[in-house]
């Protein structure tokens, strides 16, 4: 048989191994792939939130790589701000998103919605940006048992 593909390097794991001495800063966590040129911001590390999983993604224009390495850059909080607003959503959020908005259209079929969908919308969206900031402190909080 042919040998096994290459796994895909799809989340990688940082963290400190002791507070940042700098106030107002943090980490910038990057990623590059062969022919390790082309740097991508892939998330940020503080004290408050001192280690991270963090999905790459690739460019499509650039593959998959089978190596690639890793860097971090202490750089201050708005430039790391800056830089989180610049990457995509997770596939959770996404899926979030979806499910809602596939909910929403099915509750919209009911009576109740025709009259009342206005009021509930504001509440929806509430339920939304709650489930996007979840997502974003803890991706595995509904792999948690909260009752």
């Amino acid at each position: 048989p042919p040998p096994a593909p290459e796994p895909r390097r799809r989340d990688v794991v940082v963290f400190l191994t002791q507070p940042l001495a700098a106030p107002g800063c943090g980490v910038g966590c990057f990623i590059t792939g062969p022919p390790f040129d082309k740097w991508h911001f892939v998330g940020s590390l503080s004290n408050e939130s001192p280690s991270g999983v963090f999905r790459v993604r690739w460019p499509p224009d650039e593959g998959a790589p089978t190596a690639c390495r890793i860097g971090v850059s202490i750089m201050s909080v708005a430039e790391l701000q800056a830089l989180e607003a610049t990457l995509p959503g997770t596939e959770l959020v996404d899926f979030g998103r979806k499910v809602a908005n596939d909910l929403w259209n099915y509750l919209g079929s009911f009576e109740v919605m025709q009259t009342h969908g206005q009021m509930l919308l504001p509440l929806f969206n509430r339920w939304m940006a709650r489930f996007e900031d979840r997502c974003k402190h803890d991706p595995f909080w509904w792999l948690k048992n909260s009752e």
